[in-house]
């Protein structure tokens, strides 16, 4: 039995090198994972969201950067879209075709919407897709698939927009099929990603005792524990004999259950530890 009837692949830089349409690294990870989902009958059908970004957010090999002083800046303007969409093809019609042609993939179970080019955008696209009848009946069971650093931002996006979906981390699929690929995901979080240094560590556990990555997008909680009771509030003096205990969880209840604690003495939620901690 498939454990959703739609996954929606979130699309990301691909590569042009004259006659030939490349998927960048992280790309292929999605891409790869994309294609056990079909394999490994995760879900029966793909919608790969992501139009033509080439000259509007990355030339033929590298990515702008808004952020950083010296490097290209994004440029979405008419112009740039309409040469985009003239001179190369979408992030979503590269990313089907390598799954068709590398992953042997049926096409007719791929569906690519090739108008988006931001996250927001893949959001607005696709729930107007989703609209369509009989093609959908607006029951179905969807998830999203990406990466760990995009789907931290991703997630909340979709859900914004009123879509109910879940969280597909590529990087579950992939050590869910092989594990020795754990190592190579680790290697990959060794540096930055999105602008943020990732618990290596902590991916490498979830992901060797099979568990989703989403565990590292819950919020904090914790509860303060002094000579053995608990206390909420601890007067000054006894701030020595305090001792604290953080963890992360969905919500106040997950929260109460990982700490071995009633509700109403759990504090939270704070989005990172460093605020948990100054509580």
């Amino acid at each position: 039995m498939y454990q959703y009837d739609l996954v929606i692949q979130l699309g990301s830089q691909v590569m042009y090198s004259p006659g030939e349409y490349k998927l960048a690294p992280h790309t292929q990870m999605r891409t790869l994972a994309s294609a056990l989902v079909i394999k490994r009958d995760i879900a029966p059908r793909l919608l790969i969201s992501g139009g033509s970004n080439f000259g509007v957010r990355y030339d033929d090999e590298k990515i702008f950067n808004a952020e950083h002083p010296t490097q290209k800046k994004p440029i979405f303007t008419f112009e740039a879209f309409a040469k985009s969409d003239w001179g190369r093809e979408s992030e979503a019609e590269v990313i089907r075709n390598a799954l068709v042609r590398d992953y042997v993939i049926k096409p007719e179970l791929i569906l690519a919407e090739t108008l988006s080019a931001t996250t927001e955008e893949n959001a607005e696209f696709v729930k107007i897709i989703l609209r369509r009848r009989p093609m959908f009946t607006g029951n179905e069971k969807l998830a999203i698939l990406t990466l760990l650093y995009h789907m931290e931002r991703a997630l909340p996006v979709f859900q914004k927009v009123g879509l109910n979906v879940e969280p597909l981390f590529a990087e579950n699929v992939l050590a869910d099929d092989d594990p020795k690929r754990i190592e190579e995901i680790c290697t990959y979080y060794s540096t930055p990603k999105g602008g943020k240094q990732y618990d290596v560590e902590r991916i490498r556990q979830l992901l060797t005792d099979g568990k989703s990555l989403e565990e590292l997008l819950f919020p904090w909680w914790y509860v303060t524990v002094i000579d053995g009771h608990i206390c909420a509030d601890g007067e000054p003096e006894e701030l020595e004999k305090t001792s604290t205990r953080f963890a992360q969880a969905r919500d106040r209840k997950e929260a109460a259950l990982k700490l071995h604690q009633e509700e109403t003495y759990i504090k939270g939620p704070f989005e990172t530890l460093e605020q948990a901690h100054k509580g």
